[in-house]
């Protein structure tokens, strides 16, 4: 993500998530890997201590997983929709059922909740809000449907149902 100095819109659930990562990665993550790395550096020639340069590199993803975390926690607004302003349509940190229909295949229902792209994940049905199907559903209400070019096929979602 880039760091463009604009504030960060976070549902609670999110800024919770990512205040958990960042006290995990310095409390616990991060002294794991100087400790690993001070016994890589024991083992002697670093030129060809693989060991040291895998421990390295990790240990340099973290420190820059600290830092985004700290620019975007810094920079966080939690917002929570207010169902009268919404007034029924699909906004930032909304659930939105959905009738899912691709090409001919069998309709399914799906669930997702709007997010930001910090706190967005499929396995969890946590959708970004600038994602293809996330900027679309985005400003729609129940019976609204949207359609989605994707690479295995066009994608019509029927939404069903917006919460908050």
């Amino acid at each position: 993500m880039a760091d463009d100095g604009a504030s960060v819109l976070l549902t609670a659930e999110g800024m919770a998530s990512l205040k958990a990562e960042l006290d995990d990665l310095v409390k616990r993550e991060k002294p794991a890997l100087l400790t690993r790395l001070a016994e890589a550096r024991a083992h002697g020639d670093l030129s060809e201590n693989a060991e040291y340069h895998a421990v390295k590199e990790l240990k340099a993803l973290a420190d820059a997983r600290i830092i985004e975390l700290h620019g975007v926690l810094g920079r966080a607004e939690v917002f929570k929709p207010d169902p009268a302003e919404a007034a029924g349509r699909c906004v930032f940190g909304s659930e939105v059922e959905v009738k899912v229909q691709q090409d001919g295949r069998k309709e399914q229902r799906r669930r997702f909740k709007i997010v930001s792209s910090y706190e967005a994940d499929a396995a969890n049905n946590s959708l970004s809000m600038e994602s293809p199907l996330g900027s679309e559903l985005l400003g729609k209400e129940a019976g609204d449907v949207v359609e989605i070019d994707a690479p295995a096929g066009l994608l019509r979602y029927e939404i069903v149902a917006v919460s908050y």
